[in-house]
């Protein structure tokens, strides 16, 4: 008899007497013994399949197809059931269609009874099953063994992006912080909280740069715990979802993420980390001390008579030290200075709804391209249905290709879904926002320390540098200085007007631009 050898091994049982090289060696010996002639063996060291699309396997198949005219093949022989497959009814199918179709004869070494015989089908049925019901206990075992190490704010799968797979002093395993890619997603949320980009635009901008930052992954990025230095451990039978305390440190600041969530939600963002901190210390994020190339940071003193607060370069002999109230001063002068003219804040205001509505078309035209995608795989799983019910197409082929045309509809829809979630109302934005740019220094008077950090984020193209106890620059973005007809070049707050014919060609903010946070 010639016989195909097949060898099938999963990574937990190499250490149980099941490697590949003890099956091939078993097939040999019980071939010189029962005097069948080997013509190939083929060895399954990729784990992870429940079903029969395996790479060997498939090349099993390829070969007995070729070789059905010439009959170099007579029989497939394994170890024993379960290293041929732990699926039942697909084994009992796949052997079936071999012996009608191929005339070969699938068997084993172990638990193998005689089909031909009256008990036969139902021995080797019986021993499929029980290898069908250990590979769900195993599926149990390691679906128990995860849950428990993610509830124990372990991470037990592959790290996500800006981390790396680690493992801790008792060898169990965890995350570390990828030095290169962990900077770039909080580089990322920094930028989406402000509230000036949305996530198509940081999409744009981040996933061109980056291997593994697919355009979901991105979207999925936002929304993780993981960063946060959190676990969320899915709901499962009657176990309620929980979000535990992780062992890896976080990426993201927690008052950060929460932000993100709720911009993403089209919601208000309300501060509730550090809210204190903000109100009394909003200018410290902008002001950078150039002598020591250090952010400025704020603290409290306490005098014989009374607490005084002050704005300071972090080294703590600098001399760049400024009362809050000099520093808050000098900012209101500044945005009291801003003076916008009629005729801008109409051209202004027609330059946004041109820009939104040109980002509305291109928003009507891809949504209409992603439904016309799907209607078309619902159409071909509609025709693969008719050919399986007129017996046009086979029961192996007509699974395939069902499960690749669900799998894409699947894609596609999520797709749709998360497109949908990116539409923003432009023109209701412009609407009830354009009104705050003549009164921006009032509405900054009344406003909360949160608040006048996204007036002044949208304002400033980098952080105002302060040398020798003096403020040398003011970093206006290109938008806000054709706006407000400023001059490129400033030094300690001055203000020079530029001629009426103010050049709006540069100025249109990109489509993802939200008014709102002006």
């Amino acid at each position: 008899m010639k016989i195909i050898g097949y060898c099938r091994v999963s990574s937990d049982e190499q250490a149980e007497g099941f490697s590949l090289s003890a099956q091939e060696e078993t097939i040999i010996k019980y071939a010189k013994q029962h005097d069948h002639t080997i013509v190939k063996i083929f060895k399954e060291d990729y784990t992870g399949f429940k079903d029969f699309n395996r790479p060997e396997w498939n090349k099993i198949e390829e070969y007995c197809k070729k070789n059905k005219k010439t009959k170099l093949v007579d029989g497939i022989l394994t170890v024993r059931w379960d290293r041929f497959s732990r699926n039942e009814p697909e084994a009992t199918k796949k052997i079936s269609d071999f012996k009608k179709l191929r005339q070969i004869e699938i068997f084993t070494i172990e638990n193998y009874a005689n089909p031909d015989s009256v008990e036969g089908p139902f021995l080797n049925s019986l021993h499929l099953h029980i290898a069908q019901m250990e590979s769900k206990r195993n599926s149990i075992r390691t679906i128990d063994g995860i849950r428990q190490g993610l509830r124990s704010g372990y991470w037990m799968q592959q790290a996500p992006f800006g981390y790396l797979n680690t493992r801790d002093e008792e060898n169990k395993s965890t995350l570390k912080i990828d030095p290169i890619k962990g900077p770039v997603v909080k580089e990322i949320f920094d930028k989406m909280a402000t509230g000036i980009y949305n996530r198509e635009e940081l999409r744009q901008q981040y996933c061109k740069k980056y291997s593994g930052l697919s355009k979901q992954t991105f979207l999925d990025l936002l929304r993780k715990e993981v960063y946060i230095g959190k676990i969320k451990v899915k709901e499962y039978k009657d176990e309620p979802e929980i979000v535990v305390n992780g062992k890896h440190p976080a990426i993201v600041e927690e008052d950060i993420f929460y932000t993100v969530q709720k911009i993403i939600d089209c919601k208000t963002p309300k501060m509730v980390f550090n809210q204190e901190k903000d109100n009394i210390y909003p200018l410290k994020r902008f002001f950078h001390c150039e002598e020591h190339d250090r952010s400025f940071t704020a603290s409290r003193s306490t005098g014989r008579i009374q607490k005084h607060d002050y704005y300071h370069c972090s080294i703590s002999t600098c001399k760049n030290r400024f009362r809050l109230e000099a520093l808050d001063d000098k900012v209101k002068e500044l945005l009291s200075l801003l003076n916008v003219k009629d005729e801008i804040l109409v051209l202004y205001k027609k330059v946004l709804e041109d820009v939104f509505n040109t980002k509305q078309s291109l928003y009507v035209n891809d949504t209409k391209e992603i439904e016309k995608q799907i209607d078309g795989y619902k159409e071909k799983i509609n025709k693969i249905d008719e050919k399986y019910l007129n017996d046009q197409i086979s029961d192996e082929n007509y699974n395939d290709l069902k499960t690749k045309l669900k799998q894409e509809l699947k894609e596609a829809e999520q797709m749709l879904l998360n497109h949908k979630s990116e539409k923003i109302p432009f023109k209701k934005i412009v609407e009830n926002t354009i009104h705050i740019l003549p009164e921006i220094s009032k509405y900054y008077n009344e406003a909360d320390g949160h608040t006048k950090q996204r007036i002044l984020g949208s304002m400033f193209d980098g952080k105002i540098v302060v040398s020798e106890k003096e403020v040398r620059t003011t970093p206006w973005k290109e938008a806000i200085r054709g706006l407000f007809s400023l001059d490129k070049d400033y030094s300690d707050f001055e203000i020079e007007k530029v001629g009426n014919n103010t050049d709006f060609s540069n100025m249109a903010p990109q489509a993802g631009l939200e008014p709102a946070t002006l």
